[in-house]
């Protein structure tokens, strides 16, 4: 899934990349984004994940700012001793993972001809799956999706047409499930690698 929306966001930008040099109007970028999240800890013993993400951007280049499309996935686990409120001190298995569609915008600051901070923000949505075992005991799983906001900021250098550069965001969503509404979103750190036309 990521791996064809990773080429389907590279095809639009080529395609962008052509229509600008034709008409000298459109910018965008394209950035791989290899970093981490932190979920709630009140929420998960698995709070600490690795985090993958595509990050799109586009615009007209007399737009305030570009219109934004990133897709991230994290995974974390969590093996070891914890307080459960019935049974008291438990060995627990526990796997999550999440997905989140961030639609929004994207403001870059020209500061220099190859220094450009950011900032952004728009509605989030968010998947997550979680599987767990209390003491080896059978595996149970509850999944559920919510939708809420993100907020990020950071800073690429352009060297050329290549980006790098690192990201920041937080993303704040209650995502429903059997169980109950439990945090989704959370605090997101990463380093970036794409392309800008």
């Amino acid at each position: 899934m990521r791996g064809g929306l990773f080429f389907l966001l590279l095809a639009l930008s080529l395609t962008f990349h052509n229509s600008a040099h034709a008409e000298g109007s459109w910018d965008g970028n394209v950035n791989l984004l290899l970093g981490s999240k932190a979920l709630d800890d009140r929420d998960w013993l698995a709070d600490e994940h690795g985090e993958t993400g595509i990050l799109f951007d586009f615009g007209r280049s007399d737009w305030p700012v570009h219109i934004a499309i990133d897709l991230l996935g994290s995974r974390g686990d969590f093996n070891g001793l914890a307080y459960h409120p019935v049974d008291g001190i438990v060995y627990v298995d526990e796997e999550v993972t999440t997905r989140e569609l961030n639609l929004g915008v994207r403001h870059y600051f020209k500061l220099s001809p190859t220094m450009h901070p950011y900032m952004g923000g728009g509605v989030a949505l968010i998947s997550l799956k979680a599987d767990w075992s209390i003491n080896s005991g059978a595996m149970m799983h509850d999944d559920g999706r919510g939708s809420g906001i993100w907020l990020n900021g950071g800073i690429v250098w352009r060297l050329d047409a290549f980006n790098i550069g690192f990201d920041i965001r937080a993303s704040v969503a209650d995502v429903d499930m059997a169980l109950g509404d439990y945090s989704g979103g959370g605090g997101h750190a990463g380093l970036l690698l794409g392309y800008h036309w």
